[in-house]
Formats: structure tokens, sequence, C-alpha cells
């Protein structure tokens, strides 16, 4: 795991790197056989996923809240050069744990019940 910066977030972001830093961190997170993986970024922990890669779409999704002002400053300098979708906080939770198409599929399975 690479110690970073908030200086030197954006790049290890970019790379979808491993990374520690003070109150930022990333995680890849997968299915038990290593399907579905997603690249994590966090700010204070896994309750404000900042940023998440799905591997699966190839697209990057972006916490389109705002939390503190620490935490808006993690996000702009750990912001990944294009962002294709923004969501609210609860929907990056998701995403987060179960990947951008079981969020998609449960959301329309939900409205069409």
């Amino acid at each position: 795991m690479i110690r970073a910066t908030l200086r030197t977030a954006s790049g290890l972001v970019n790379g979808r790197r491993l990374f520690k830093g003070s109150n930022i961190y990333s995680e890849w997170l997968s299915e038990a056989d290593g399907s579905n993986e997603r690249y994590v970024v966090y700010s204070y922990g896994s309750h404000f996923p900042m940023y998440v890669y799905d591997s699966t779409t190839g697209r990057w999704y972006g916490n389109s809240e705002r939390y503190s002002p620490s935490t808006s400053r993690h996000q702009s300098s750990c912001r990944p050069y294009e962002v294709d979708e923004w969501h609210p906080t609860p929907r990056m939770k998701a995403i987060a744990n179960y990947g951008m198409l079981p969020v998609v599929l449960n959301r329309l399975l939900g409205e069409a019940a």
C-alpha cells in the first residue's frame, strides 16, 4: 500500500492504485470469485465513498454530495480525470458494495414491482 498525500492522490486514483493517506484511502472490492471488481476511494471511512471505478462497466462514479470542508478538499484532490456519472451518498455506497449493474437491476425491479 502506498502512502499518499492530497498532492499525490490524484495520480494514484487515476492509476487505480491502492493507497492510504491522512483520512483518505482506496480499496479494491469484488465478489468471492473475483468478479465484479470495484476500485473505491473513501474520505474518513466507508460511510463516504467519494469515487468508484466499476470494472464491469468501465466507468467512474462520483459522489454528488458534500460532507464537510475537509471532505470537499479530499474530493477535489482525489477526483479522477473523468467522472462518468454523479450519484448521492446512499447510491454510491450501493455501487461501492455491489457494483453498478446490481444497483441498476435492483432499481428496475423495485420500480416495476
